[in-house]
Parts: structure tokens; sequence; C-alpha cells
């Protein structure tokens, strides 16, 4: 009997990885068509690189390479498939011939030939106006994609406002995916600095401003908003550990909630009275324009 129940828990231990792999099933598949012919390039599909959402059954294309690097898919796992194989095999699929996949809301586009950069907003490219908006708004050269105007990609695109035409600030986060607009009367020469991980929260984020009296020489800076991001669950167990120290909940109202991450807005503490009281609405404004980008 004893030797029965070994064998049994041995079986287990290698049947384990086995049914573990097979139930990870990939939720998308990328594919790459090839063309027998002039008219097979004429059909369904509007270039060959497809993205293939095997939950919802639609196939989508993907007008340029550059998609591969936005998120991270390795072109090792790209599956080559004849036209009339795919016409076959996915017959049962949606295929969004007019619906490709685009760059994620807050992209940084560089097109070429040209200098121009834009920020990607829904279906728009926003032209950021030059070199000194892009570096107050915290942008890094690290973060900008390169693509050519000829390109399927760049023609999917309508062209919108340029950044700062309203005469305000853009910040976009396109770590945690938020943006927010800072009216110019109020935060010339804002500066931007990330705490990081502290507590219960991943980071915060703080919108700081020179502080002009001179009242306060100690003061070179009035930090005068924050936006703390934390983890839905780091959320909870924040909102418990409040709970149960100091009573109700210590922030009970975030200003947003994405489908990975929880925005709480602050005012910043290390200000000077006279500063919080006349910017106050400078702080109002922002708040009323935060929006999630992704």
């Amino acid at each position: 009997m004893k030797k029965i129940v070994i064998a049994l828990v041995v079986l287990g231990f290698i049947l384990s990885p086995i049914l573990t792999l097979a139930s990870v099933q990939p939720k998308y598949q990328i594919i790459d068509i090839r063309f027998a012919n002039k008219a097979e390039v004429e059909g369904a599909v509007a270039s060959g690189f497809q993205y293939v959402d095997l939950d919802k059954k639609v196939v989508q294309p993907i007008l340029d390479e550059v998609l591969f690097k936005v998120y991270g898919w390795s072109k090792k796992s790209v599956k080559t498939i004849s036209y009339q194989n795919f016409l076959k095999q996915y017959k049962d699929y949606q295929i969004q011939k007019d619906n490709p996949i685009m760059f994620k809301n807050g992209n940084l586009v560089k097109v070429t030939p040209g200098l121009n950069i834009y920020l990607t907003e829904n279906n728009l490219l926003r032209k950021i106006p030059g070199p000194k908006t892009f570096a107050e708004l915290g942008y890094k050269w690290s973060q900008v994609f390169n693509i050519k105007e000829k390109s399927p990609l760049f023609w999917a695109y309508k062209i919108g406002d340029p950044i700062g035409r309203s005469g305000n600030y853009v910040y976009t986060n396109t770590q945690y995916g938020f943006g927010i607009e800072l009216e110019k009367k109020y935060w010339q020469g804002y500066k931007i600095t990330s705490t990081g991980s502290k507590d219960y929260r991943l980071d915060m984020i703080s919108f700081s401003i020179p502080t002009v009296s001179k009242k306060w020489p100690n003061y070179p800076w009035a930090g005068m908003l924050d936006i703390s991001v934390y983890t839905k669950d780091n959320w909870q167990n924040y909102q418990n550990a409040c709970s149960t120290d100091f009573g109700p909940g210590c922030d009970s109202t975030p200003l947003a909630q994405s489908s990975q991450y929880v925005f709480v807005s602050g005012q910043g503490q290390d200000s000077p009275s006279d500063t919080v009281l006349t910017f106050g609405k400078g702080v109002q404004n922002a708040l009323k324009t935060f929006k999630l980008t992704k």
C-alpha cells in the first residue's frame, strides 16, 4: 500500500510541470502572412504582420515593426503562415483590417525625415514644439520611437493640436499611464520629482514651483501637488491599516483608478502658507484635467 502511495506522489511531481505548462495558454499570437501573388496582397488583410487575439478571436494588422518594441513582442515567437492557410485556420475570426494596432497613449514618436516629435493621444499625434518643451515635460530621448513618414502606421493617425497651444504645460507619465495639464500662469518654472516606493505606496510624483516669497529663504521650492500611485492590492492593504490604526481610511477617495493602479492626490506639505493660499486654484484646475492614458 505504501509503495502505491509513493508511486502516485512521484507521478504527481512528474506531471505537475506538464499540467502547468499545458494550462498556461498564450492570449495572443503574432503571425506573418506570406502572400503568393498580388491579388492576395490586395485581399482581406492590410499587412503581413497580424496581431491575433486568441480570446476575442480578432485579427488586427501590425502596420510597422516598431510596435514590437512598443509592446515588447518577440520576433522569435512569430508564426509564419501562407495567406491561404491563414484564411482556413482563422476562418472563424473577425478580421479587423481597418482597426490596426496603434501606439500606446502617451508614447513619443519621431517621424523621419524631419525633426518633429509627437505625443500620441488616442488616434492623434500632437507635436511637441521644441527641445525646451520636451525637457520641461520631463521626457527623455530614450523614450522616443522612430518611424518613417511613409509608414502606414503614421498615416493611420490624424495630426492633433500641438502641445502648448493652449498656453498650458502637459505632463504625461508613460510609466503609470496618466496625464495632467498645468496652467502656465501658475506653474511657470515648475519641476517634477519622484520619491519612489514607501510603505504601501508604489511611487509619488511631486509637482513643485519656485518660491518667490523672501520670507521663506529655506524653501527655494514649494511642493504644491503630490500624486501617489498604489497597486490595487497595496491600496486595499493601506485602507485596512488606516481603518485599524486611525479609524476611517486615510485617503478614502482616489483621484482615479486604472486596470493596474490607484491614484491619490495630495497637497504638497513643504510649502509656505502664503504660497499655498495664492496657488490653491492652480492645483484645483490641474486636478480637473487629470486623465488616464492607458
